[in-house]
């Protein structure tokens, strides 16, 4: 027979029963036999589609590192090798092993891809194996030279893989290929022995890796109040809600800025981007409503306005109703089933506090928790990033509640002018229902606020331990499984 592949198949056969007798590596002049064989069937492929995979094949030939060649057992399964190498192959490139030894790790998957082909065909098992064994050869040698060029290379691995934790491979996929075809480029170097100075490029690397990480940082955390505030503007913001427009524009730059300066901070990231956000999601509410005022008459508009601040009164009133209610446990509830899950509830909420962080109890048929810890910087109203744990386990608390409505109130000491105490108390409140809501813990239209300055202390203003005690915020918690 005449045909070119069945010669050379049949000769590298003869070979490889010649030299694997022994359990030994295959030579070398047999692996170029057994590539001149994919060479040709490569070549049969229809289209074009041989050619641009045979030339790329004849590539990687040409500058594809030496390897020792163990074959099977005739007892292995070709079906279960082939889809361990693919698994080996798809960890191998989980721990970076397609850029730290891109040739060999190219080899692999070719020989890979050649045993899927084989297997296709219907071809003899002994064949299919002998491409897996290669494979694991390459693979084996592509996992030893990415090892030692990770350990001299460390920053830029780190980076790397920085950048992919932050997301680049979703956010910026197109930048991060750019940047790992250079890091490519320098570990083939490598890969051939040819270590060459680059000091510079290197740097140059690492620098770009951390471009493309601080962009998807910026990207995971800014993107949604972005997306917001450009559906705002479509939505006419910058005629009829330019205020609003201008404090989410401003509120995602010093998130913006204060990435840039912090990326690591991840609790304070996650803090101003949730502030960024509230703004976007507040000037998307008053575009909207904005509109909506465009179309009735001045009377309709102080109507609605009326009715909004009547329900602002009714639901203080219904605050101070609670205020002044016993804490004893006794509440009316709708039966027992619900008193039941409420008590269940309160033991829960108890439990998950420390007696310094905040006290638990009940008040009617309502769950009030008073934070101890909870901490402002003096005359100002930002939540801390050191109270963050204990809001976590407040927002735990009010989402094992169904429905629940929730009043936040702020209580001041009476350090300094009333009515600059009512302001701050109610700021406070505020910046605490907004982490709420910003955290996806409870709808904005099931939370309230209130301020009370002053006016309810808990312990005498004539001490320094007495304005501590007042200087606090209470969250009241209903849900209307309990509620009459």
């Amino acid at each position: 027979m005449n045909d070119p592949e069945f010669n050379l198949t049949k000769r590298s056969q003869d070979m490889q029963a010649a030299t694997s007798k022994g359990g030994g590596p295959v030579s070398s002049v047999y692996s170029e036999v057994l590539m001149m064989t994919r060479l040709f069937r490569l070549l049969r492929l229809p289209g074009s589609k041989g050619v641009v995979l045979w030339m790329s094949l004849l590539s990687l030939w040409s500058c594809a590192p030496s390897v020792k060649i163990e074959e099977f057992p005739d007892t292995a399964s070709a079906s279960e090798e082939v889809q361990r190498l693919a698994t080996d192959i798809k960890n191998a490139e989980g721990r970076q092993v397609d850029v730290f030894a891109p040739t060999a790790f190219k080899e692999a998957t070719a020989s890979l891809k050649a045993a899927i082909e084989r297997q296709k065909d219907g071809d003899d098992a002994k064949d299919i194996l002998h491409e897996v064994a290669v494979g694991r050869a390459y693979i084996d040698q592509a996992n030893r030279s990415s090892e030692a060029s990770q350990s001299s290379l460390s920053e830029i691995s780190s980076a790397r893989l920085a950048a992919l934790k932050a997301g680049a491979n979703l956010y910026y996929p197109k930048d991060l290929e750019a940047v790992d075809n250079k890091l490519r480029t320098i570990t083939k170097r490598r890969e051939a022995k040819n270590v060459e100075r680059d000091d510079e490029a290197l740097k140059l690397l690492q620098k770009d890796y951390l471009d493309v990480e601080l962009k998807s940082i910026k990207q995971a955390n800014l993107g949604p109040a972005l997306q917001i505030v450009d559906q705002a503007i479509t939505e006419g913001a910058k005629d009829n809600a330019k205020q609003s427009l201008a404090v989410a524009e401003k509120s995602i730059r010093d998130a913006e800025s204060f990435i840039i300066a912090n990326r690591y901070k991840t609790d304070e990231v996650k803090a101003q981007s949730e502030k960024a956000l509230f703004a976007a999601n507040y000037l998307l509410k008053i575009t909207r409503a904005s509109k909506v005022a465009e179309n009735i008459s001045p009377e309709e508009a102080a109507i609605m306005m009326e009715r909004e601040r009547a329900k602002t009164e009714e639901e203080r009133y219904k605050v101070e109703a609670a205020q002044r209610a016993t804490t004893v446990v006794a509440g009316r509830v709708q039966d027992l089933a619900s008193e039941k899950e409420f008590n269940a509830q309160f033991a829960e909420a108890s439990a998950e506090f420390s007696k310094d962080e905040a006290e638990v109890y009940r008040q009617g048929d309502k769950l009030v928790i008073r934070l101890k810890t909870l901490e402002f910087p003096v005359n100002q109203s930002v939540v801390q990033s050191s109270n963050f744990a204990v809001l976590g386990k407040l927002g735990k608390v009010i989402g094992d509640f169904k429905n629940p409505s929730v009043s936040v109130e702020g209580h001041t000491d009476s350090t300094g002018k009333a009515a600059r105490n009512k302001k701050l108390s109610i700021d406070r409140a505020q910046a605490v229902a907004n982490y709420f809501i910003s955290s996806n813990v409870i709808d904005p239209s099931r939370i309230s606020v209130v301020g009370w300055g002053s006016e309810r202390p808990l312990a005498s203003n004539k001490t320094a331990a007495g304005k501590a005690q007042n200087r606090r915020v209470d969250v009241v918690i209903s849900s209307p499984m309990v509620s009459h």
